[in-house]
């Protein structure tokens, strides 16, 4: 199992734990020729995931016309980055290594509005 996979599994456990359906898409394109992008509540990305990353991600989903909340995280964090996140509207910017409080705290905050 890559660290790709594994830090995917990790977040759909989490997320499950407090009583969320979650699905894991290891990459972007897997995610994207999903039959369930009508009815996302939130996407979870990486910045730096293989091929298409994060941020390209959102914004082809907003192109779609989906507008779910977006997480996105990342283990590199530079200066430039938040001005482009802030950019595609993601709701939350959080840095590796996650804190599973901070991460939940942000997915509650999406869906309690």
């Amino acid at each position: 199992m890559t660290i790709i996979s594994q830090l995917c599994s990790a977040l759909v456990d989490l997320t499950r734990s407090i009583g969320y359906h979650a699905e894991p898409f290891p990459w972007a394109k897997t995610f994207m020729a999903s039959s369930n992008l009508s009815i996302l509540n939130c996407v979870i990305a990486d910045l730096h995931m293989p091929v298409i990353g994060g941020l390209n991600l959102i914004r082809r989903l907003q192109e779609q016309g989906t507008t779910a909340p977006a997480i996105l995280i990342t283990a590199l964090p530079e200066p430039h980055l938040e001005d482009e996140v802030i950019s595609v509207n993601a709701q939350c910017f959080l840095t590796k290594p996650l804190e599973a409080n901070v991460l939940l705290d942000c997915v509650e905050r999406k869906f309690l509005r």
